[in-house]
């Protein structure tokens, strides 16, 4: 059984994320998401609402590890990636893996013409 440990949420103006990716491009785009998420987001036809939702979703990850660690981790540290059924999943990378040993995170994401929205629940699995 998993008991909810916290829940973090975020939202994101697209349009913002379409700033910050014209002004800093690729550096931009590498701090953000993972290799693996780069190869997502350059098969997608929808890039800019793809890169703020997973801006949105991270955001609301570090949200709940704000009651777990001390520094806030880098955005590449915590891949959103999807599952068989196109679920987003997440997939911590070494940093943060050994301090969420017990934990498992259910994340939602959604976004629509102007906005990107995230929400994570941190659980315990017993």
């Amino acid at each position: 059984m998993n008991s909810m440990k916290a829940v973090g949420i975020d939202i994101v103006e697209i349009k913002r994320i379409e700033n910050d990716l014209d002004r800093y491009n690729e550096r931009f785009i590498s701090r953000i998401l993972s290799s693996k998420e780069q190869e997502m987001y350059n098969l997608r036809s929808d890039k800019i609402q793809f890169l703020a939702g997973r801006f949105a979703a991270k955001e609301a990850v570090i949200k709940c590890l704000a009651e777990i660690l001390q520094n806030r981790p880098p955005y590449v540290e915590m891949q959103i990636l999807s599952n068989e059924s196109g679920q987003p999943v997440l997939v911590c990378g070494e940093l943060l893996k050994t301090k969420l040993d017990n934990l498992k995170f259910y994340i939602s994401i959604s976004h629509e013409k102007n906005y990107a929205t995230a929400i994570a629940v941190l659980t315990e699995v017993k």
